[in-house]
């Protein structure tokens, strides 16, 4: 458990974009309020993350919306939230599609990088969004 503290304050600090619900004393909302209560508990029993691919609009676009739910497990309390990474617009030609996948690629490794630097590990079935199966 210490060595979590340590770890945070020699990479982290406490830059955390914490909301204003959970620093008014409401449960994590997002990543960095997570990542917070880590820092002040010192442990987490377990992260999983579930990543889906959501049809919508986007005003008048058709789009599929990039999305993870993360769950992280603590000591006392079990947070589950969702998190856009990006979105596939159905008007863009394919290669605008892909580039679309790898910036929301590029966001969830970030955030799976900021956690695995901390030696923990996030389970769940896919780690990264696939590409559009049409052209």
């Amino acid at each position: 458990m210490l060595e979590i503290h340590k770890e945070f304050k020699q990479h982290y600090g406490q830059n955390f974009m914490r909301s204003l619900g959970y620093i008014l004393g409401k449960p994590p909302q997002n990543f960095d309020d997570c990542m917070d209560k880590l820092r002040k508990e010192g442990e987490v029993r377990r992260i999983s993350l579930k990543l889906e691919k959501k049809d919508g609009t986007y005003g008048e676009i058709l789009a599929d919306f990039l999305d993870g739910i993360f769950t992280w497990n603590f000591k006392h309390i079990t947070i589950v939230y969702q998190e856009r990474f990006g979105a596939v617009l159905a008007q863009d030609d394919y290669k605008r599609q892909k580039t679309s996948v790898d910036n929301a690629n590029k966001r969830l490794e970030r955030y799976l990088d900021v956690i695995g630097d901390l030696e923990l590990e996030v389970e769940g079935e896919d780690k990264r969004f696939e590409y559009p199966t049409s052209q």
